[in-house]
């Protein structure tokens, strides 16, 4: 069940400034009547229903999604403060000493904040997947908001 989320009045003012400094571009529509976008929402619908939105796939072209889980660069400062702090998830739990090897794949889903995708590597050389929750984008180095749901063995690492 999802927790509640309670925007405290820092939050709401980053929101507010965010909005007020982005542009959203109108994207022209797509035409949810063509072949080929039906048969790729399904495959990624699938996809997305499959693997928990750790693998949505590649080439599916500009879907018509609104908030939906996309790809996002690794090397983006949230993918990485994400990936360490399921790291250090992991190790609070399995009392291990593992560090970030890499990040092989990160999808993201707006929500209240960033909601993350991560399937890493780690330095046992075993692949895994975290679900990570970023609610300040605006800070995310701080791990007071990070918060991470799970990191376990990867399940649906696809090479």
């Amino acid at each position: 069940m999802p927790k509640e989320i309670i925007l405290n009045p820092r939050m709401c003012a980053g929101i507010r400034k965010f909005m007020e400094t982005v542009t959203i571009p109108t994207l022209p529509e797509v035409d949810r009547s063509c072949p080929i976008v039906r048969r790729n929402m399904t495959i990624y619908r699938e996809n997305v229903r499959r693997t928990e939105g750790f693998y949505i796939g590649e080439n599916l072209g500009r879907l018509p999604i609104i908030a939906g889980i996309s790809h996002m660069d690794p090397n983006d400062e949230d993918a990485i403060s994400g990936a360490k702090a399921a790291v250090e998830a992991l190790n609070a739990r399995t009392g291990q000493n593992l560090e970030l090897k890499r990040i092989v794949r990160v999808n993201a889903q707006a929500v209240a904040g960033v909601l993350l995708y991560i399937t890493l590597e780690a330095s046992d050389d075993c692949f895994y997947e975290s679900k990570v929750y970023i609610t300040n984008a605006d800070e995310p180095t701080d791990p007071q908001v990070i918060e991470v749901d799970f990191c376990r063995p990867a399940l649906h690492y696809q090479e």
